[in-house]
């Protein structure tokens, strides 16, 4: 019978397919089981050979194959009644070792057994694969698999010479059962003996043959699509592949499309666990990044499918299967790309995310980092490596003709020092002790990763007697991995490690010394180490050997009576099956190690990953005297911290309870926790809570909890103060204004922008002001030291004070490794009366804060007697206190800033001065000091601010009118401070979408510059080339080329129309950064050539021309010597000054002109024209060939207009050539 139950269901419908009496199923034949008809189908089922009536559920369920037709009960039944279970779909709780994918949702999907029903290998994911229904009867087509096969006998004796006290022989017969005897007997003699005899036997041997190059499904996933392109271009998509296994799959007749003009056809090969880099059109795509490659297409931005598919058009693999818009990714201006969350499990929107804007690799053509991963780990692949590999217990095999055959039945004899093998049912009562394992290493960086191994740790007062433990990655009694029993006497001291290695030598080449104990000793590279004992495989808990996969799997301790002592798992492990929750991910050279004694059974909670320790543990840290505090006025003290840092509760290396030790450790007065807000459960926000107060201790050391709301392309910002969190993938929550609402609800709440760029994950829509979430956002930072790497935002601190917000500025480590504390020495500053919580909180919600890269630097400003963070009424004069302390005590410079510019500055010789200093007050002015002592460190603090009309009203002013934009020229607007806000006026030389949709280029009489949008806008209004624009905006300085930020579209007012702007002429040598954004015209010869870029020179310097991928411009065979007239806006490539032509006309490859002994009559010729618009363009100013009249008398005199052919061709003393001017004779 076939029967059914639903995905958790207990209760199973029964199909009897032998209704009628006796039927058969021949060799290689199908048979077609009919069940319930669905409704709005249009082709019938061929002839049923049964027909039932289940209802089958599309998303997932449970189908049994059985040889009777009694209903099954419960949920996973077992029994050798059942012929073959599938488990499909994400939410059934029973499969042959992982669930099969649901069928599509466009019911003309199925899914399939791979190679037409001979794939088998108890695996429901691997065996099948979504497919095009296909069904087939007893009247359809044969399909072969193949006969069984007899092993041949083999017989292989081993004979060394040994010291040996004990012996001990066993024999097994791995056959439907097994005999195991074992007897230590003393001896004297020193003879080791290792005799196998493998015996084949074609009897019940079952043999499945796969057809050519049979792959299971996702052995290779669609990992990465860049489908809207990068900030070079939108047109520069990539994609990237990536082979889930550990063997090297070729891929030569494997095809990826997209059912459009997307049809590649792959070749070459995708090594184990790698990736496989497809650029679209050239290598150029990711310019540090060579493509494995190169493809033609275009992706669309709308959303489409993606389609792998094998040589023989199996589906193995799809991306946005459902069709609709692409699940993540992004376009202009942020082009982040769309990652796989984990690359074993199918094809979903949730499966999908867009880069986190921090995590990336690669530049783009113009030599902008790309917010993506190619060919490196994916920023939301949690638990895999960079490298995940799977052992050789469960690598696919690839070959195109795999047969797998039934293991022969061996004899063993053996001999081993100090080993006897003990029965595998001893009968023991001696209790289990409560041993740890504290390390285990799982990703080799050994041949056949012998080095991998197991630490355990006796953390008891008393030796514990090993007799009768065992250790192995087997996690289920009767299953096929490795089980280890250790010898009688074995033992483990108070305090004591013991090491178990896969392989003693490996372990010893890696390590430098040889372990405890040995399991494998036997392979291509596994060799024997006599003098470390290996222990006897326990077979009656299982009969395979330990190899630990690096995609996940399970480490346990079992006791006397096989009960759990301790385990350990990572990855896509059997958690539950060994008591464990949480996750864990340990990828070469890493390995996962216990933080002290910690035993919470969840994995986030009880260990870290770092550089393997075999024989150590990791023990918590001493705490040191509680730093000094520097005095402030007013019986004030200044203290130390951060702000912003994370754990394993999302993408940190060590658990939330090590990194409040750690931070204390490093001599930090407070530390906060803020993990990312989309990683985050239930159980680990309570973690980190319960670690925070745990760690406080007041006057010594305060421990904070908080999130990072990590929106991706908006910004990231920290939460503190809450008794929740919200997350940026909850829909409810997926938009600034939506959490800014709700964080306005939350009464004791503050926040912090965190590293607020575009380029470093979102600036807020450039800090566009929250009236509700204005008094809960009160840090900002200033300074960031993420993953090593400082970045400065003092820029971006300004220009958020000069919108309206009122944040004190913060310098936080953003720590992901083991080091919270002392990665760094920046550190957040807050001013209180002594080291408490609720005096920390208060503090820093009265903004009495100070943003510091020295850890012992304060900083404090009063003025009118009011501390930084106060708003105070405007007064004509305003009385600053400014003190400054150091024990480091380094000279300083001090600075004070009215509304972001400079006001008053005074030098010290030391570190520990006050400086009083008075200034003119202003209504709804800010202010803030900056000191810089000798070493370059600095602090910045909090604002004081005057009542008046508040920043924000005074934009929206400034928007409606023109107070404070400075009226500047556009070459004035070049050399302006970065921040300045500034009006220009000038002509389009680059309308929108010709070199991005991004920026565009205007010029009037003093120069060109780039004008672009903010991340908050996509679209400029229509320009035209030669339209005339007012625009107001900041200048911001982009990968070193001075550009006016524009972020309202109601800041560019067209004027008119001033005709064509023409280009300005230059030689060579002229082309730097000092006419950055010039529309310029050049004529000399061609250097060389480098890729899309041409090298000239004219004999006064080189200059370089590039050509952008999204003009359009395909440029002819070209060669050295030639001559060359480009026009173009003078901009980088990849870090270089370069002229980039905007259209194909811009570029002009003349012929030289032939010689001749007699005038030549040269026909007119014109510049072609570039339609803009319905506008026509010329590009330049040619004069009409004048008639000539040869009179020997007379010279010719060539006068060049401003855009002549340089330098002149050699001129026959006949000729008479007249090249862009007039014929003027002279005697």
């Amino acid at each position: 019978s076939v029967q059914y139950a639903s995905a958790t269901g207990t209760t199973w419908s029964v199909t009897a397919i032998c209704a009628s009496g006796t039927c058969n199923i021949d060799a290689g034949k199908y048979f077609l089981v009919q069940e319930a008809q669905g409704s709005g189908g249009s082709q019938n089922l061929p002839t049923a050979d049964a027909t039932g009536s289940i209802n089958l559920a599309l998303s997932a369920g449970k189908i049994a194959l059985v040889n009777n037709s009694t209903a099954l009960s419960g949920s996973c039944p077992s029994g050798s009644n059942i012929i073959d279970f599938v488990g499909y779909g994400s939410t059934a709780n029973c499969s042959e070792t992982a669930t099969a994918s649901a069928p599509s949702s466009d019911n003309t999907k199925a899914i399939a057994r791979g190679s037409n029903g001979c794939t088998e290998t108890d695996n429901n994911s691997n065996d099948f694969a979504q497919a095009t229904a296909n069904p087939r009867n007893s009247a359809s087509a044969s399909a072969t698999c193949s006969s069984a096969t007899n092993t041949p006998t083999s017989t292989a004796t081993f004979i060394s010479t040994t010291t040996s006290t004990n012996t001990a022989t066993s024999t097994r017969t791995p056959t439907s059962t097994s005999t195991s005897t074992a007897t230590a007997t003393n001896t004297s003699t020193s003879t080791r003996t290792f005799t196998s005899t493998p015996t084949s036997t074609p009897t019940a041997t079952r043999t499945n043959t796969v057809s050519a190059t049979a792959v299971p499904a996702r052995a290779v996933v669609i990992n990465e699509v860049a489908w809207g392109g990068t900030a070079a271009s939108s047109n520069d998509e990539w994609i990237e592949l990536f082979n889930t296994t550990s063997s090297a799959i070729t891929l030569t007749g494997w095809t990826l499309t997209d059912g459009g003009d997307i049809n590649i056809t792959l070749s070459g090969t995708i090594s184990a666990n790698g990736y496989f880099l497809l650029e679209r059109t050239s290598d150029s795509t990711i310019n540090n990044i060579t493509a494995d490659q190169i493809y033609t297409g275009a992706l669309s931005n709308s959303g489409e499918t993606l389609t792998l598919k094998d040589p023989n058009g199996n589906i193995v693999d799809t991306a946005n299967g459902d069709g609709g818009a692409w699940p993540a990714g992004s376009g202009s201006s942020t082009f982040y790309s769309m990652e796989r969350k984990n690359p074993l499990t199918a094809d979903s929107d949730s499966n999908w995310s867009s880069n986190d804007g921090v995590t990336r690799n690669g530049t783009d053509a113009n030599n902008n980092s790309i917010n993506g991963t190619p060919k490196q780990i994916n920023t939301a692949t949690q638990f895999l490596t960079a490298t995940p590999t799977s052992t050789p217990t469960s690598t696919p095999t690839l070959t195109s003709t795999p047969t797998l055959t039934k293991t022969p039945t061996q004899t063993f004899t053996a001999t081993k020092t100090n080993t006897p093998t003990l029965t595998p049912t001893p009968t023991a009562t001696v209790p289990a002790v409560a041993l740890l394992i504290i390390e285990v290493l799982y990703d080799g960086t050994q041949t056949d990763e012998g080095d991998e191994f197991i630490e355990l740790y006796n953390p008891t007062a008393s030796s514990v007697d090993l007799s009768y433990y065992k250790i192995g990655d087997e996690e289920t009694s009767g299953g096929g991995e490795g089980m280890y029993i250790f010898p009688s006497g074995a033992s483990i001291a108070s305090g004591g490690i013991i090491l178990i290695a896969r392989n003693a030598q490996q372990f010893r080449n890696r390590f430098g010394f040889y372990p405890d104990y040995e399991l494998v000793v036997s392979g291509t590279t596994l060799t024997d180490t006599a003098s470390v004992p290996n222990l006897s495989k326990y077979s009656a808990w299982a009969n395979g050997s330990l190899a630990l996969a690096n995609d996940g799997d399970e480490v346990l301790l079992l006791g006397p009576n096989d009960q759990i002592v301790d385990s350990v798992a990572w990855g896509n492990g059997n958690f539950s099956a060994v008591g464990l929750s949480g996750d864990a991910s340990a990828p070469e050279p890493k390995s996962l190690q216990r933080y002290g004694t910690q035993d919470n059974n969840q994995m986030t909670f009880d260990f870290l990953a770092d550089s393997p320790t075999p024989g150590t543990r990791v023990t918590a840290p001493t705490f040191p005297a509680v730093p000094a505090p520097a005095v402030m006025p007013g019986g004030l003290y200044a203290y130390w911290g951060d702000l912003h840092a994370h754990s394993t509760a999302s993408d940190g290396y060590g658990p939330p309870r090590m990194a409040f030790d750690k931070a204390r450790a490093a001599g930090l007065h407070f530390f906060a926790l803020t993990d990312h807000d989309s990683w985050l459960t239930t159980e680990e926000w309570n973690e980190i809570g319960n670690a925070a107060s745990a760690a406080t201790v007041n006057n010594s050391f305060i421990g904070l909890r908080g999130f990072e709301y990590s929106h991706s392309s908006k910004g990231h910002i920290n939460v503190f103060n809450t008794s929740t969190w919200v997350s940026r993938e909850d829909s409810n929550y997926d938009t600034l204004a939506e959490f800014y609402a709700w964080l306005a609800t939350q009464a004791d709440a503050f926040a912090q922008f965190n590293h607020p760029t575009v380029g470093d994950g979102g600036n807020f829509d450039n800090f566009a002001f929250n009236s509700s979430a204005s008094n809960k956002i009160i840090l900002q930072e200033a300074g960031n030291n993420a993953h090593g790497t400082y970045h400065h935002y003092e820029s971006e601190y300004t220009t958020s004070l000069t919108q309206g917000w009122f944040v004190a500025p913060s310098n936080n480590s953003d720590h992901h490794d083991l080091n919270w504390g002392s990665d760094s020495t920046h550190r957040v500053g807050v001013i209180m009366s002594a080291l408490s919580q609720a005096n920390l909180i208060s503090a820093i919600q009265a903004r009495r804060v100070f943003a510091t890269e020295d850890a012992n630097l304060a900083l404090g400003v009063q003025a009118n007697g009011a501390w930084m963070g106060s708003t105070i009424d405007n007064q004509s004069t305003l009385d600053f206190t400014i003190s400054v302390s150091d024990a480091d005590d380094e000279a300083a410079q001090i600075y004070l800033y009215d509304n972001g510019t400079l006001a008053q500055s005074a030098s010290f010789s030391n570190s520990n001065f006050t400086w009083h200093i008075s200034i003119a007050g202003a209504p709804a002015h800010f202010y803030f000091a900056r000191v810089v002592q000798a070493d370059g460190d600095s602090a910045i603090s909090a604002p004081i601010r005057t009542n008046g009309a508040t920043a924000a009203d005074a934009q929206k002013e400034n928007a409606r009118d023109d107070a404070g934009y400075r009226p500047l020229s556009i070459n004035a607007a070049r050399t302006a401070k970065s921040e300045t806000n500034v009006k220009v006026e000038g002509c389009v030389t680059v309308p929108p979408k010709v070199l991005s949709d991004r920026f565009i280029y205007v010029q009037d009489s003093s120069g060109g510059i780039r004008i672009a949008l903010s991340g908050a806008r996509h679209d400029f209004p229509s320009l035209q080339l030669g339209d005339c624009i007012s625009l107001r905006g900041r200048v911001r300085v982009v990968f070193g080329e001075r550009e006016v930020e524009v972020d309202d579209l109601n800041n560019f007012l067209v004027s008119g129309t001033g005709g064509d702007t023409l280009p300005i002429a230059h030689n060579t040598g002229a082309i730097s950064t000092a006419i950055e954004g010039d529309l310029v015209q050049v004529n000399a010869r061609i250097v060389r050539i480098e890729g899309n870029e041409i090298i000239i020179n004219d004999g006064s310097g080189e200059a370089r021309i590039a050509i952008d991928a999204t003009t359009g411009i395909r440029l002819p065979r070209l060669a050295p010597g030639q001559i060359v007239r480009v026009i173009g806006v003078v901009s980088r490539s990849r870090g270089r000054i370069a002229i980039f032509p905007r259209f194909a006309s811009d570029l002009d490859f003349p012929p030289a002109p032939t010689p001749t002994r007699s005038p030549t009559r040269i026909a007119p010729t014109s510049t072609p024209a570039e339609s803009i618009g319905a506008r026509p363009r010329t590009a330049t100013n040619i004069v009409a060939r004048a008639t000539v009249t040869r009179t020997p008398t007379l010279y010719l005199i060539a006068r060049p207009t401003a855009f002549p052919i340089q330098p002149f061709e050699p001129l026959d003393a006949d000729a008479f050539v007249v090249v862009g001017g007039t014929l003027t004779t002279a005697s």
